[in-house]
């Protein structure tokens, strides 16, 4: 399996993992997971929640 395809099969644990970074205040974590995982959800047609993703976390910074 390639990494966009394990990305598009995870993305609702991967979405769990970040929202636990953010609410723990893990906020390098939760950005080398967003850097990690942008290119993938964009890929695979999943932008707007990439984008909403990044929209959260430099809210809370």
């Amino acid at each position: 399996m390639t990494a966009v395809e394990q990305v598009e099969t995870d993305r609702h644990v991967l979405r769990l993992g970040f929202d636990h970074l953010v609410g723990t205040s893990q906020y390098d974590a939760a950005a080398e997971l967003l850097w990690s995982v942008w290119l993938p959800l964009w890929m695979t047609g999943h932008a707007h929640e990439a984008l909403a993703w990044t929209n959260r976390l430099t809210r809370t910074i």
